[in-house]
């Protein structure tokens, strides 16, 4: 199944087949994760896409590529992306994080200086063709994320118990991945499980530009694609995210959807038909379901033993051990993980608000509940970091 997801990843015009075969073949959680994932990705990547359409130079554009997710590459390794290096050093800690950003500065600057470097950022700025090419490797990536969170990864690679497979799907995956903060956290999942695919992924990710394929299609009338593309991202802006994006960045996405707007009245042409933005729409009908939490992990980087805390979430029974699970995003619904707080206490299974002091105890953090009460599940069931 990984080796089919690397190939649908990086095939050229039957890709898009090559996917819905492959879908067809997913568990229905699994599709649905992946689809969210997918989606997520594309919400968050589209308004600096279509933001490229008009910035005056690729040095601007490249430093609003900086302050994105990194998604797309277009104008540099995915690794130079800010959220993406607060992500890793949350996961993995400030050295790997600062290692990466410096190994990728350095890469960056060796790339450009190539003569006749042939990058995305040296061609005329196509928006809905670039978010296209994001779609393969993106649903690749959330697939594998959904495999990994729900535990059948971690039995396929335990199963062949092979380092090499390890670090070499690792490395591959991370190369074709388009979203750098999507493959971090997916690394995050498989620390545990599989912590030598992990740190394959981070020194795959996100390290070099992206190159681009010659189109050989001629360029048509784009409108209704970026007429769906801008209504997609509005909805997302007026829904608070609505499960894919971070509320801090429904500003960016509300820019977006004006940018959209833009290129629909000024009839921008595009070698891109409307399949991305459908899908788009079609993610928003569907829905974004948070993660499976066969792999949940501690959420310990930001707590201390003595601390006081008062949190909402569902109260779950993981090897017998009473415990409190939320999902978290830090940027959008690619990077979702489930987070799990070990309770003193057996709680009646559902969702509750607690009051609780941190202890550490022999077997790590856990919460001694001090107060409880059920409450409804909310109807956005993620957390935001």
């Amino acid at each position: 199944m990984i080796v089919l997801l690397l190939k649908a990843a990086t095939a050229g015009p039957s890709r898009l087949a090559l996917l819905l075969l492959l879908a067809a073949g997913l568990p229905p959680a699994v599709l649905h994760g992946a689809l969210a994932s997918t989606a997520g990705t594309l919400f968050e990547a589209a308004p600096f896409v279509l933001a490229s359409a008009f910035l005056p130079s690729r040095w601007a554009a490249g430093m609003a590529f900086v302050g994105s997710c990194g998604c797309g590459r277009r104008y540099g390794p995915a690794a130079l992306s800010l959220p993406a290096t607060v992500l890793c050093a949350i996961l993995f800690g400030p050295p790997v994080a600062a290692a990466r950003f410096l190994i990728a500065a350095l890469l960056a600057l060796w790339w450009m200086r190539r003569p006749n470097t042939m990058t995305a950022g040296n061609s005329r700025p196509d928006p809905l063709a670039d978010l296209g090419a994001i779609v393969a490797p993106a649903f690749a990536i959330g697939t594998a994320t959904a495999l990994a969170q729900s535990g059948e990864l971690h039995l396929a690679l335990a199963s062949l118990a092979l380092a090499w497979f390890e670090v070499l799907g690792g490395l591959a995956l991370g190369v074709v991945a388009p979203c750098a903060t999507a493959t971090i956290a997916l690394a995050g999942s498989l620390r545990q499980a599989a912590p030598l695919a992990a740190y394959a992924m981070l020194a795959g990710t996100g390290m070099l530009p992206a190159l681009r394929r010659s189109a050989n299609t001629e360029p048509r009338d784009a409108r209704l694609g970026f007429v769906l593309c801008g209504a997609a991202l509005a909805a997302v802006a007026c829904r608070g995210g609505a499960g894919f994006v971070h509320p801090r960045l429904i500003g960016f996405v509300a820019i977006g959807a004006g940018l959209a707007a833009w290129c629909a009245i000024g009839t921008r042409w595009s070698r891109a038909g409307i399949a991305v933005p459908s899908l788009m729409v079609v993610a928003l009908f569907a829905g974004s379901p948070p993660p499976a939490s066969a792999l949940a992990t501690v959420s310990s980087d930001t707590l201390y033993a003595g601390e006081t805390i008062a949190r909402a979430g569902e109260v779950r029974f993981s090897d017998g051990r009473p415990t409190l699970v939320r999902s978290i995003i830090t940027c959008c619904r690619a990077d979702a993980t489930v987070t799990s707080l070990p309770l003193d206490r057996a709680l009646a299974p559902g969702w509750v608000a607690l009051r609780g002091v941190i202890e550490l105890k022999a077997t790590g953090l856990r919460v001694r509940v001090t107060s409880w009460r059920p409450i409804r599940p909310p109807a956005d069931p993620y957390e935001y970091r």
